[in-house]
């Protein structure tokens, strides 16, 4: 399939309380959003071009699913959207690896979009979407009487990198199925850090997937992982301003965990048995 990743989506209960950080801590330019069935939000775009999408209920009287959402399981990470070029062409291929997606909305629309339910996609929720241009904004669908825009935060720092999302699986095998054969990501590394062992995903745009599965033992993802199977673990992001070049630093935001690195932003050297670069 040729798929691309567009962003990861991170549900909170308000986009105004978070977005001094992710805005203005992290540098994320602020694309505007608007109302839609049950939720609102923005999209925070970084130096690589990657966003994150920040997500709040709204009129969740009628439509409740993201306030459901946030009260089963908190703020955190919602779902991955990937952009194809030809929504039914990708539904085929869907249907091929034995997957049926739910919520599809075809027709004359600048956004097209199905669903892979958690219960498919490895925990998570997998958005596949289709754009009227190749060139279109996710705000452009918005009319523009009706968008939502949060006032950008004071002294905002310049842009950071998101280099990565860390997806947490129990089986790389299961990962690598859905994430690049399923979706069409070419592997670029493969190695291990203290959480596990992982495999990284990218594709042409500058989205990555790290796969990652635990050490045996009681650590951290594997304790985590027994509750939350296939969520994403953490984001990595790279060149954020004010911090070191040493160790990374690991904070919490919107119930979502971002591990944060200084430096120039640039992705670590690929395992060499492996063409590409690790992100």
């Amino acid at each position: 399939m040729r798929a691309d990743l567009d962003h990861l989506a991170i549900a909170v209960p308000s986009v105004t309380d978070v977005l001094p950080f992710f805005a203005g801590t992290l540098g994320g330019a602020i694309l505007a959003g608007g109302p839609q069935r049950g939720f609102r939000g923005v999209q925070c775009r970084y130096a690589n071009g990657m966003s994150l999408e920040l997500l709040e209920p709204f009129e969740a009287d009628a439509h409740p699913f993201l306030a459901r959402f946030l009260a089963a399981h908190g703020p955190g990470p919602h779902h991955l959207t990937f952009t194809v070029p030809d929504l039914r062409a990708a539904l085929d291929e869907v249907a091929g690896w034995g997957w049926t997606p739910v919520g599809v909305r075809l027709g004359p629309h600048a956004w097209q979009e199905a669903f892979l339910h958690p219960r498919q996609a490895l925990g998570t929720v997998v958005q596949l979407a289709q754009k009227a241009r190749p060139d279109l904004e996710w705000a452009d669908q918005v009319p523009s009487g009706q968008r939502f825009r949060p006032p950008d935060p004071a002294g905002a720092a310049a842009p950071a990198t998101v280099a990565r999302v860390v997806m947490g699986v129990r089986s790389l095998a299961e990962g690598e199925r859905l994430f690049a054969q399923g979706l069409g990501g070419e592997l670029l590394a493969r190695g291990a850090d203290d959480d596990g062992v992982f495999v990284d995903v990218g594709w042409v745009g500058p989205g990555r997937i790290r796969l990652l599965t635990p050490h045996p033992g009681d650590g951290e993802l594997r304790r985590w992982l027994g509750s939350r199977p296939g969520r994403v673990w953490e984001v990595g992001l790279a060149g954020v301003a004010g911090e070191g070049s040493g160790e990374a630093r690991v904070v919490t935001v919107g119930g979502t965990r971002l591990r944060l690195e200084g430096g120039t932003g640039r992705p670590a050297a690929a395992d060499p048995g492996l063409p590409g670069t690790a992100a």
